[in-house]
């Protein structure tokens, strides 16, 4: 048995079926995505159908893109040109697939492994951030999850001094906006979340938030995705699996047992 990690699919079934026939993926292996399933490929619908039926053999935390489905199903913001929703949102089996997006959390800590869809913010430790990633989930998950997606769908600035005491649903927005967005911070530590550019471009007083000269230690090696323009990386305590699928680049796998690598070719172009 084997785990194989997958960055973001966004749509892109027929990449993922090639990726893991490469990977000689069976019936007994375990599948890790770190988040954007769906939006801007062709076939989000096909990729959460075949997520969902792997059943306990899935591991799926939520990126930027899989919230933004969870805002148009709730009618908080109207689709983008550029969105390639339509078929999830018309499906029969929506409000299916919906709960089970809306189940999945914002991290995965499996030691010596934490995989998110983004960034942590050089000021969270490991039970910060853990802490924080359970609350933003358990408000997503209760009768207030409406009121955290309305402050998503505005794509606000983090609130970082939003209390849990005072307002948990704005400080839970915070920290998925963060999980599921952040690339760069300042010089302070503070989220700059318009960046989208390759780190090497960021410019002076902007650096990766995985290389902040403050960063907090946090012992595990962390695995995510979101940051196309990066590719794929690996340093000593990450690997980052976003390699441009959607854009026309390719889709990675990346095995746990023996840190193997995998790609395919994408055949859209952007």
């Amino acid at each position: 048995m084997a785990t194989y990690v997958i960055g973001d699919v966004q749509g892109c079934r027929d990449e993922l079926m090639r990726l893991l026939d490469r990977c000689a993926f069976s019936d007994e292996d375990h599948l890790w995505f770190t988040g954007d399933l769906v939006n801007r490929g062709e076939d989000s619908l096909g990729v959460l159908r075949f997520a969902m039926s792997l059943g306990k053999r899935c591991q799926a935390v939520l990126g930027n893109h899989d919230l933004y489905l969870l805002v148009l199903a709730h009618g908080l913001a109207e689709p983008r040109k550029q969105d390639t929703l339509d078929t999830v949102l018309a499906a029969p089996d929506l409000q299916e697939l919906l709960e089970w997006l809306r189940q999945r959390p914002f991290i995965l800590d499996h030691e010596p492994w934490l995989m998110l869809h983004a960034g942590i913010l050089p000021g969270w430790d490991l039970t910060e951030t853990l802490d924080r990633a359970e609350h933003a989930s358990a408000i997503l998950r209760s009768a207030k999850g409406e009121k955290m997606l309305r402050h998503l769908a505005r794509r606000e600035a983090p609130d970082l001094d939003a209390r849990r005491d005072r307002n948990p649903v704005r400080e839970a927005a915070a920290t998925a906006r963060i999980l599921t967005n952040l690339r760069c911070c300042d010089h302070k530590g503070r989220p700059r979340l318009d960046y989208t550019g390759p780190p090497e471009e960021a410019g002076e007083g902007l650096d990766p938030w995985y290389a902040h000269a403050d960063r907090r230690k946090i012992d595990r090696t962390i695995i995510c995705g979101h940051w196309a323009a990066q590719g794929l990386r690996r340093t000593k305590s990450m690997v980052a699996l976003d390699s441009g699928c959607v854009w026309g680049h390719r889709l990675s796998a990346f095995r746990l047992e023996d840190e193997a690598l995998f790609s395919e070719a994408c055949e859209r172009r952007a």
